[in-house]
């Protein structure tokens, strides 16, 4: 998407002195769209309220940052070194970002391509008789493309729900690196928590307790640890169920995790199985040792042959 690189700066209304100026030092890094947008509206999805606009002639999506007020603007020096790294990464499995804009009382918005099918567990649910595996396969060369870059980019929250379906029916991944800048900003400066602890379904055991692994929080987000929550995106999009369904309590679900504990397959009577080939794949990023888990080079191959056999 193009558009004009010279434009006014646009601040937020609602705000304090020290949130517009961080919003504008954000906004001028990355590339202020606020002149573009129009028609905001919040709309409600399967997965819950989402910001569209119009940026120009095309619908999208307004993803809200906030940025805090603390004299340091950390959060705010942060987002404008990475959001410029997402800006610059081309991939069909990798969602686009085309800038960024003011955002009212919130800060400002990260601007991102609407996309009708919403997000993989969404396009599932109402296109339950898809093929799977090609899905799998396109996480597999977002996440490969990611840890291929100089330095690797981790992901981080790798999830279902960071999983969205383009229109042609492709898997594309969204959300990245947002884990790693939001655990560097300061605690007294953080407006936005950490991602709940739900996803506790998804994260590595290292993730989970890195004190037990000798790694610090921020060290334990690697591409070995992406690799661990692939394996578990892979499980809800081939079962439509999420790692360890049959339990509620995060914490024992952590505790499992820790002990080595791993979902479960489904029955052979279940109406979504999993074949030996995949659940030995998925065995191999599951690995209690980060260090035997497969390369995201590996598992693309190993998928795209599941693919061609299964077709």
């Amino acid at each position: 998407m193009a558009v004009e690189s010279a434009s006014p700066l646009v601040v937020p209304t609602g705000s304090t002195t020290r949130q517009v100026q961080l919003t504008v030092d954000v906004l001028r890094v990355v590339g202020d769209l606020t002149p573009w947008i129009s028609n905001v509206v919040m709309e409600v999805s399967p997965s819950g309220i989402v910001w569209t606009a119009k940026c120009g002639s095309e619908k999208v999506v307004l993803k809200v940052m906030r940025i805090g007020t603390s004299s340091s603007g950390t959060k705010a020096k942060l987002l404008g070194r990475d959001l410029p790294i997402w800006m610059r990464l081309s991939h069909p499995n990798i969602l686009e970002l085309y800038g960024v804009c003011s955002q009212g009382p919130y800060g400002f918005a990260m601007v991102h391509p609407f996309f009708e099918h919403g997000t993989a567990r969404d396009y599932l649910m109402t296109n339950p008789s898809a093929r799977r595996l090609p899905l799998v396969l396109d996480v597999a060369r977002g996440l490969d493309y990611l840890h291929s870059r100089h330095p690797p980019v981790v992901h981080g929250d790798l999830v279902t729900s960071n999983v969205l379906i383009r229109d042609d029916g492709q898997a594309c991944l969204t959300g990245f690196g947002m884990a790693r800048t939001l655990l560097e900003i300061p605690a007294d400066e953080a407006s936005e928590s950490l991602p709940p602890a739900s996803i506790a379904r998804w994260l590595a055991p290292e993730v989970i307790y890195p004190g037990d692994y000798g790694l610090t929080v921020l060290g334990s987000l690697t591409t070995e640890a992406d690799v661990y929550a692939f394996g578990m995106v892979a499980y809800e999009l081939c079962t439509d169920r999420k790692p360890f369904h049959e339990f509620l309590d995060n914490y024992k679900i952590a505790n499992k995790v820790a002990t080595g504990e791993r979902p479960s397959r489904p029955a052979d009577s279940a109406e979504h199985t999993i074949s030996d080939s995949v659940w030995g794949l998925l065995q191999e990023c599951w690995r209690q040792d980060w260090r035997e888990r497969l390369s995201t080079a590996e598992l693309v191959r190993r998928v795209a042959d599941l693919v061609q056999s299964d077709s």
